[in-house]
């Protein structure tokens, strides 16, 4: 049963990191897409609004399935998406991301540890699940061997 949730847990944080890279690339989308705009006249600061949008929810993954204390995860995020749901131009944006790159790099090596110690959990469970499997079957060959036909 630990095993199971070790793994989905580590499905978990797999899964969130994978989200918050591809936001993260969508996020870079958009902000070409607001310098493009700028390139040709027009000031569409709801571009690096969608960005900070998607920097946010590929923070919301990551840090919901962090070993952090949920408490501040919640204040954290909610912070954040104040400052990103407020995004409306170039100088809103670069507030939001100074605010985003220190949740960043407060939370990355609890993050990367949460990876790191979610695997090794599951890889010892694994071993120990597997050992009383064969000693399990084991004990089953040698009672149907001794039990008389």
């Amino acid at each position: 049963m630990y095993q199971n949730h070790e793994s989905a847990l580590e499905t978990e944080r797999t899964q969130a990191a994978e989200l918050s890279s591809r936001t993260h690339m969508k996020a870079l989308g958009y902000e070409n897409l607001y310098y493009a705009s700028q390139g040709q006249g027009g000031n569409s600061g709801y571009y690096l609004h969608l960005a900070a949008e998607q920097l946010y929810q590929g923070r919301v993954g990551m840090m919901a399935t962090s070993p952090q204390d949920k408490k501040s995860v919640t204040e954290t995020l909610g912070k954040l998406r104040s400052i990103a749901s407020n995004v409306s131009d170039l100088p809103s944006f670069n507030a939001f991301m100074d605010q985003y790159n220190k949740v960043v790099e407060d939370a990355s090596g609890i993050e990367v540890n949460g990876l790191i110690d979610a695997g090794h959990s599951a890889t010892h469970f694994f071993w120990f699940y597997l050992s009383l499997y064969v000693i399990g079957t084991v004990l089953a060959l040698v009672g149907q061997a001794i039990e008389p036909l």
